[in-house]
């Protein structure tokens, strides 16, 4: 159904995949409610799921079986699209795409193929291939570890200091 902690240029995540239509799986299709605000982001955004996502683990072969990922049912692969914008005029909505290729297939997979378009109302299940992902926030960017690493230090200063006294 989806995946939860997918780290985006510093950020967590949870990703679903759903093949209903954008008005489905936000209250409106705006890309006010989009995580991603550009096609840059959105890229960076596929780049992690196939990083960190679509693997074969102990929750299920994603990489090798890509019909197991919710909306495809395509044995050689899924496309799955991010919106990042919709163009209320002429009911548009804007994504990337990442495709993940299973390894019947024997392709890479590609994780900045271009820019699609689709109208809001189009479901995913238009091609068996292809789903939609819905990102939401979880929570601030992730310390780096070097951060880490200070605030260890410090936390051992004030405890040995502590000892000391």
């Amino acid at each position: 159904m989806g995946a939860s902690g997918v780290i985006v240029d510093g950020s967590m995540y949870k990703v679903a995949f759903t093949d209903v239509p954008c008005g489905g799986f936000y209250p409106e299709c705006s890309s006010d409610l989009f995580a991603f605000k550009s096609e840059a982001l959105a890229r960076t955004a596929f780049a992690a799921l196939l990083d960190q996502v679509f693997l074969d683990g102990p929750l299920g072969a994603f990489d090798t079986m890509t019909e197991l990922i919710n909306g495809c049912s395509s044995v050689n692969g899924c496309i799955v699209t991010t919106p990042y914008a919709y163009q209320a005029m002429n009911n548009m909505v804007l994504g990337v795409q990442a495709v993940n290729y299973s390894s019947i297939a024997g392709r890479e997979d590609i994780a900045d193929p271009g820019i699609v378009g689709w109208p809001a109302d189009q479901t995913g299940a238009v091609y068996a291939a292809g789903t939609f992902a819905k990102w939401e926030l979880l929570g601030a960017p992730v310390p780096e570890p070097t951060t880490l690493a200070l605030v260890g230090i410090a936390l051992a200063g004030v405890s040995l200091s502590r000892r000391k006294h």
